[in-house]
């Protein structure tokens, strides 16, 4: 961008007369064509089958624990376990409506291996270094769901259909780790 000079400044103007000039344009992102080309999947009626890589975050890991008793585990109270299994399910619901479209599946994926490779490489530390929840909490918060959010309001201008927010994030969240790809304790240590 190109703003060149001022001159005086009139603190009973009314109106500017400046020029701006714009160079450049933003690429579009993957995450962007993503969802544009849910739109036109939606228009189109064009579905198919979960894809191998989406599978794999749909598929329960090994382990006997569900939700409920993973996040008793790791400290939580049952008023969060509720809201944490609501928002598990308010997720759930928009991934069951748009998971036969290419494209959610893949928006969808992108997320899902962000989450887990935020939380391996910087929650899980923490939970295996005994940090209270309201640590642990507010790294997810600061590490993961507010960089998602962000991301998704840059690059979701085409987004008119899944409308992932805060809440769907953490349902996300919760969700991996019903599935038994995230542990909120240090099994291995028990």
């Amino acid at each position: 961008m190109n703003i060149g000079t001022a001159g005086s400044v009139n603190p009973n103007a009314t109106s500017v007369n400046d020029t701006y000039n714009f160079y450049g344009t933003a690429l579009p992102t993957r995450m962007d064509a993503y969802f544009q080309s849910l739109l036109k999947e939606i228009e189109n009626g064009i579905t198919e089958d979960v894809f191998d890589a989406l599978d794999y975050y749909k598929t329960k890991l090994d382990g006997t624990k569900d939700l409920e008793e993973k996040l008793t585990d790791g400290g939580f109270r049952p008023s969060r376990i509720a809201e944490a299994i609501r928002l598990k399910e308010m997720f759930a619901k928009i991934a069951m409506r748009y998971d036969c479209y290419p494209s959610a599946q893949k928006i969808i994926h992108s997320l899902f291996a962000r989450i887990k490779h935020e939380f391996d490489d910087n929650i899980f530390p923490l939970i295996e270094s005994q940090q209270p929840l309201n640590i642990v909490m507010k790294q997810i918060r600061e590490r993961i769901v507010i960089p998602i959010r962000d991301m998704l309001e840059a690059n979701g201008a085409h987004d008119t259909v899944l409308g992932f927010n805060e809440d769907h994030i953490y349902g996300m969240i919760y969700y991996l780790t019903g599935m038994c790809h995230l542990n909120w304790k240090d099994y291995d240590n028990v």
